[in-house]
């Protein structure tokens, strides 16, 4: 016999447009004392709205709820809440602890409405379940005090201090990074398996809802049965493992299948970030080899040091904004009293008889007061050349020679001797 039975359950919601929103639509779910059943969807496709539904916290549209065999929607309001608080155990994504009160007092809350025995035992059966999830000596501190996965433990041990046959949790793990919140629902598991109390667990995690016996999943309303998953317990021989694996890679397909616009948009969006993190990365080992040639060579004394940088990812100079910021840090942290950068490339002139390609270097200001070069006639380049784009160029001997010494004069020329160009 099961112990909750719903049947074409639907609930909507009426919008102040007098239109009709429906959030379920005819549900029908069958969970048996003790079994661990977990309900997969995402954001906005009803899976709290059927939360409050099997914890009476809200009543359907239409359809039937049994609980242990008896109707629900006949219920008066002081039933439902007895029931919610003998039968049920919640556990929240946000924990929902009282503030300013201890762990233990925390836990002792729901057994302030039981009565007799368990009413005068509440605080030493508070701290008897703390100590069952691992809290007990953190049970006089308040939640303020605790870390996250702490503060689930708590909530754990609130929802099962009164020995609920139901434990219906909402993203119990949704709060709490990866490693925290695989132990905390590997002890939710254990603890609802050992009070003979069945879980069900409202997740978009898949592997959280592959820890269940039963996993469904509930889209736009509509709920359908997934695959089967471990036993209660997890305790099904050596092949367990692989076949959690292999029942999470194939509800991870069946994700893919059905929202393929949204997973595009996820690897879009991954793809992004992996490229700028590549790409910072390769400036950061560029700016190290720098720093690592700089210190070695200079070896802390007065020195010219010629390092050769490019961006390891793509064999290119780097950004030009980036890669002056870098040479800024350098030249503060080693008290470098000058540093001029260079960039190769080629440049192509249209001549007379035709086109010819030169080597050029593209250099920052500094560069001829660096190497100590003196022009034959016009002058360096300037700041201002930078930043105006002025055609501003130094060429040689060898190349005014090539190009038949042209009258220059209308530009800001250098004219230099030697064979450095």
């Amino acid at each position: 016999m099961s112990l909750l039975e719903l049947r074409g359950i639907s609930r909507e919601v009426l919008l102040p447009d007098e239109s009709v929103l429906p959030i379920l639509t005819g549900v029908d779910l069958d969970v048996a004392p003790g079994e661990h059943v977990a309900i997969v969807g995402r954001s906005g496709s009803g899976k709290s709205t059927l939360l409050n539904l099997l914890g009476l916290l809200d009543t359907p549209t239409s359809g039937s709820y049994l609980l242990d065999g008896e109707p629900t929607d006949q219920l008066s309001a002081r039933r439902r809440s007895r029931l919610r608080g003998e039968v049920f155990g919640f556990v929240f994504q946000q924990f929902n602890l009282l503030p300013r009160r201890t762990a233990a007092e925390n836990v002792a809350a729901p057994l302030l409405y039981a009565r007799g025995r368990d009413y005068l035992r509440r605080r030493r059966t508070a701290r008897e379940m703390l100590d069952r999830v691992g809290l007990g000596a953190r049970a006089d501190q308040v939640p303020e005090r605790l870390s996250g996965g702490e503060q689930q433990r708590v909530a754990i041990a609130r929802a099962l201090v009164r020995g609920p046959r139901v434990v219906l949790a909402d993203e119990p793990t949704g709060a709490l990074d990866v490693e925290t919140g695989a132990q905390v629902m590997a002890l939710l598991a254990q603890a609802t398996a050992e009070n003979g109390a069945a879980l069900v667990t409202i997740t978009h995690d898949l592997s959280v809802a592959a820890l269940a016996a039963r996993r469904f999943r509930l889209d736009r309303g509509v709920l359908a049965a997934g695959r089967r998953g471990r036993a209660r317990g997890g305790d099904v021989g050596p092949g367990a493992g692989m076949t959690g694996v292999l029942g999470t890679l194939a509800e991870a397909w069946d994700e893919v299948r059905v929202h393929k616009t949204r997973v595009l948009l996820s690897l879009v969006g991954v793809f992004l970030a992996v490229f700028a993190m590549t790409s910072v990365t390769a400036l950061g080992l560029m700016v190290a080899q720098v720093q690592q040639e700089v210190g070695e060579r200079s070896g802390g004394r007065a020195a010219t040091v010629a390092v050769s940088a490019y961006d390891p990812m793509t064999g290119m100079p780097p950004d030009a904004a980036r890669w002056d910021a870098a040479v800024a840090d350098l030249v503060e942290r080693y008290d470098i009293a000058t540093a001029a950068t260079i960039a190769w490339g080629e440049t192509r002139f249209r001549m007379p008889g035709g086109t010819m390609a030169v080597q050029t270097r593209r250099v920052s200001p500094n560069y001829g007061d660096l190497h100590r070069i003196e022009p034959i006639e016009g002058r360096w380049l300037r700041d201002g050349d930078r930043q105006s784009l002025s055609p501003a160029v130094v060429v040689n001997e060898a190349f005014m020679s090539a190009l038949g010494a042209p009258d220059l004069a209308a530009r800001p020329t250098v004219v230099i001797g030697g064979p450095t160009p």
